[in-house]
């Protein structure tokens, strides 16, 4: 077994091992906070690692497929698509903000909630303005 494959499989038990952990934060008297947050980062990471490590064997099962989707994975025309769908869920996630900045000022939510919303988007905008301009003098 390959160390990636390994890595893989320790990320996915030591998810699963803080995800057990979180059930003990809750009989004790611990804020249910924490374990919360530990149950969401352990899932994650268990899920996330059982995903990569079931990849990663059935690459090593079959070749061919390793070296076809490395293949893919450098090739011009999929970094394109690539790029175009990451720039398309941004303007999706912008705009899941703005509506969402909408439904909670409808609601009378404190001013608390909204401002980070309308601080996202602007930060998504100045980045977005400066990622032009960047590659505009870089090409």
């Amino acid at each position: 077994m390959r160390w990636k494959t390994s890595w893989y499989l320790i990320l996915s038990l030591s998810g699963l091992v803080l995800a057990l952990t979180s059930l003990l934060f809750l009989q004790k008297p611990v804020s249910p906070l924490s374990g919360g947050i530990c149950m969401g980062v352990g899932a994650g990471m268990c899920s996330a690692g059982f995903a990569g490590w079931l990849m990663r064997r059935y690459e090593e099962s079959d070749p061919a497929l390793k070296k076809q989707n490395e293949i893919e994975s450098r090739d011009e025309r999929n970094a394109a698509i690539r790029r175009s769908a990451k720039a398309a869920a941004g303007t999706v996630l912008q705009w899941s903000l703005v509506a969402l900045f909408w439904v909670y000022t409808g609601l009378g939510a404190p001013l608390w909630v909204t401002l980070p919303l309308i601080g996202l988007f602007l930060l998504k905008a100045l980045l977005e303005a400066g990622m032009q301009v960047y590659y505009q003098r870089r090409m």
